[in-house]
């Protein structure tokens, strides 16, 4: 029991927290690095294997739009609490 409260303490962060650099860096790279490889493998798996830079493109333009509609106040973002 308490390797397990240990464990939940340290893994997760409460709204007001803000984690350290390093946590927010790997973070990045570990979202970044599945969302490239989802969306690969569903463009292979699909059968639009050639269209594999048309895919990343599209997410990309999604994201700018996601961050443009929300004008950077969405819960998920880190200036979000700040300015609250």
């Amino acid at each position: 029991m308490y390797v397990e409260n240990w464990a939940m303490n340290r893994m997760i962060y409460q709204v007001e927290d803000t984690p350290k650099k390093r946590d927010i860096f790997v973070g990045g790279i570990q979202q970044m690095l599945g969302s490239i490889t989802a969306t690969i493998l569903v463009t292979i798996i699909v059968g639009l294997g050639s269209h594999i830079s048309t895919a990343i493109l599209g997410c990309a333009l999604e994201t700018l739009a996601y961050i443009i509609i929300t004008k950077r106040k969405s819960p998920v973002s880190t200036t979000y609490h700040r300015e609250h």
